[in-house]
């Protein structure tokens, strides 16, 4: 989790984005899609933190965490898979992954050992890209 902001991300190891390229693929194009969805309406993403997340909060602080998330970026309109996005999070993720870290590798990872973009990139090349500033590859 990234301090800033919690988020998730989807993760695959480099054996699985081989031997299976259609189905990372179609969950790169389903995550996007279903980002989308959840920016774009609020009615939809109340619908879905309703029906998965055991949190009660009265529709006003329901509506006023939605405007949040999608004027902060939140949502990964078109894969949240870019450098600028990335960049100042690899020392983060450095401290976590690199000498000393908790889950050390032995080295830094790289931009491009963390980044699968050729799926994002065919994902919006379907899709089309979304007007977000936030969200920039």
């Amino acid at each position: 989790m990234i301090p800033e902001q919690a988020h998730a991300v989807l993760a695959a190891s480099e054996a699985l984005l081989l031997a299976r390229p259609g189905d990372c693929l179609r969950l790169v194009r389903g995550t996007i899609r279903a980002s989308r969805l959840l920016h774009g309406d609020y009615q939809q993403f109340l619908q879905a933190v309703q029906r998965w997340l055991s949190v009660e909060l009265r529709e006003e602080e329901w509506a006023q965490l939605w405007l949040h998330l999608a004027r902060s970026g939140f949502f990964a309109v078109n894969g949240a898979g870019s450098r600028r996005h990335w960049g100042p999070r690899l020392e983060q993720v450095s401290l976590l992954y690199g000498e000393g870290g908790i889950f050390a590798l032995g080295y830094t990872p790289a931009y491009d050992s963390l980044i699968a973009s050729n799926f994002i990139m065919q994902a919006l090349g379907k899709l089309g890209r979304h007007p977000s500033d936030l969200d920039q590859l």
